[in-house]
């Protein structure tokens, strides 16, 4: 093989190009899980966002890991083998994982409490306090639209307050203004 076809054959590999033979690709069969979000407005106007990660939880700890965007959609990878690759002295401990999205001007969008996929566990449904919820299984790649609010500033925000005459029950209190 000349020096020019293997500079070339190298430049491909780096790329991710590289032709693979059957052999390779047989024995990669498990294919890599992942969750890609395109941020959208109500009005379906696409954003780009400012900060996602995800947080992970072991014992009383927390580790945070930001995600990659690219372009418009935010990469989330749930592979089963990602937490070892990441935090490998607590992957096995780990108890629950949470999305968190960023867009400037929007509320953060938060994910509910999720465990890790796992290799015999095929099958997760991520859902987000706004109800939107999206599943996806071991080895899929899936990519959905994520729907984010807009900010309530907090000058116009709905406030309650409770006035409670002092000795009585607090459930019992009147309501001063809504």
């Amino acid at each position: 093989m000349s020096r020019t076809s293997l500079t070339g054959l190298l430049l491909l590999v780096v790329a991710g190009l590289a032709p693979v033979t059957p052999a390779v690709a047989t024995s990669q069969e498990q294919r890599t899980t992942r969750l890609g979000f395109r941020l959208a407005t109500p009005e379906g106007e696409w954003l780009l966002a400012r900060h996602a990660e995800v947080l992970l939880t072991s014992g009383q700890q927390t580790y945070r890991v930001g995600l990659l965007s690219r372009g418009l959609w935010v990469q989330v990878p749930l592979d089963p083998r990602w937490p070892q690759v990441i935090w490998p002295e607590r992957a096995d401990e780990l108890r629950e994982a949470r999305i968190r999205i960023e867009v400037e001007g929007f509320a953060p969008l938060v994910s509910k409490p999720f465990t890790w996929l796992t290799p015999v566990e095929g099958q997760r449904t991520i859902e987000f306090h706004d109800g939107q919820s999206f599943t996806v299984s071991t080895g899929e790649s899936k990519r959905a639209e994520l729907i984010v609010q807009r900010a309530v500033p907090p000058e116009t925000q709905e406030s309650v307050c409770v006035i409670v005459p002092t000795g009585l029950d607090p459930f019992e209190g009147e309501r001063a203004s809504r």
